[in-house]
């Protein structure tokens, strides 16, 4: 199974250091240095029609250039985004009480940079356990065998 990993970051040393994190446990990232760099935000309609999400994982930092990262997944919820809300994470260094709040209510994981990356890597492991798990139930299995 193929994880597919949305990943806004406009720092170029920690997008790097989570694309190695990401490929190393299987990942296609998609990475963007801004949100408004990526194909979901600069085409207005894009609107997900699918019955499943784009990517499965959505991480975003939140102070970002032209819009923070809560700005970014709170527009493609609006559009109708099919990304698990357990499978978003928006991360900062320089966290505001009041995003850090909405964040939380809305469900989505947050992180504190510099990161913990074992925390960080727990989080990741549930997701793709749900995931797996998600995969062999609409296949009609409950082992881990492969594909459909």
């Amino acid at each position: 199974m193929e994880i597919r990993t949305l990943l806004l970051e406009d720092d170029g040393n920690t997008r790097s250091l989570l694309e190695t994190i990401l490929t190393e446990r299987g990942h296609r990232v998609f990475s963007y240095a801004s949100p408004l760099l990526c194909p979901l935000y600069k085409e207005p309609d894009c609107r997900c029609e699918k019955t499943s999400p784009c990517v499965d994982f959505l991480l975003t930092d939140n102070q970002m250039p032209g819009m923070s990262g809560l700005q970014f997944i709170q527009l493609q919820a609006e559009r109708g985004c099919k990304i698990s809300v357990n499978n978003k994470a928006i991360f900062s260094g320089d966290w505001r009480y009041e995003d850090i709040k909405i964040a939380q209510s809305l469900g989505y994981r947050t992180f504190a940079k510099p990161f913990n990356l074992a925390e960080f890597n727990h989080w990741l492991d549930i997701g793709e356990q749900r995931l797996k798990t998600r995969q062999n139930r609409s296949c009609g299995r409950s082992d881990s065998g492969t594909g459909c």
